[in-house]
């Protein structure tokens, strides 16, 4: 009997020590969550909490469960208030978004920018793929943004080399995607393009060199498993 109320009070005492151990990590969590939470917003009214060397016993205790508290500064005052020689300075900006393919072809975006002014959305939305395609092109090449060197380059500009050179498989990719590359410039009308455009790599499209075929390596491990199952 003694071993048995010996093995019950042991379980007993493990439990309530199980227990007391997942109180106390969730009350730490909470804590964690406070000073996190106040740390990172600011709050709308109040005083901000003291330095440490002036707070109290009681002020300790309740930074230690809520955190500290951050009045959102506000300030009414200019900068000319507070140095005679500061200026207001007002910049003009352009108007919409920054492009990468603008710098290849800015003559196609401008088009698509004007078009679509003028209301002709045929005309803007058939650019508009025709300009996706392009930007497809240049950014599922290698290592970028080396599809947008070549591209820079089949206009005739020096755009200078990778930072990280290029394996062998890697530059026929690139060859490659330039080739189709000068071609869909070429159809646009940039003819400075036209002396690279491969039309063998144009009409069909070929998978880069040394890529895996997913789709019948699964059909063949899987043509394998079922094979074993039977």
């Amino acid at each position: 009997m003694r071993r048995l109320d010996l093995n019950r009070k042991t379980k007993i005492g493990f439990r309530v020590i199980g227990i007391g151990l997942a109180i106390g990590f969730a009350l730490l969590n909470v804590l964690a969550y406070n000073h996190a939470y106040a740390m990172t917003h600011y709050a709308a009214e109040g005083v901000r909490t003291k330095k440490p060397e002036r707070l109290s016993v009681a002020d300790t205790l309740k930074v230690l469960v809520r955190g500290v508290r951050v009045i959102r500064p506000v300030s009414d005052r200019k900068p000319a208030e507070l140095d005679p020689s500061c200026e207001a300075l007002t910049l003009a900006t352009a108007d919409g978004g920054t492009l990468s393919s603008a710098g290849v072809v800015p003559e196609v975006v401008m088009k698509i920018y004007n078009d679509a002014r003028g209301g002709n959305w045929a005309e803007a939305k058939r650019l508009q793929f025709k300009l996706i395609e392009l930007f497809s092109l240049m950014v599922g090449a290698p290592n970028f943004p080396e599809g947008f060197r070549a591209g820079y380059e089949l206009r005739g500009f020096t755009a200078g080399h990778a930072r990280f050179p290029l394996s062998a498989g890697e530059q026929a990719i690139i060859e490659t995607m330039r080739g189709r590359l000068a071609c869909l410039l070429a159809d646009a009308g940039f003819a400075e393009a036209a002396g690279e455009c491969q039309r063998a790599e144009c009409a069909t499209t070929k998978a880069p060199p040394n890529r895996v075929d997913i789709e019948n390596l699964v059909r063949e491990v899987m043509g394998k498993m079922l094979a074993q199952q039977k």
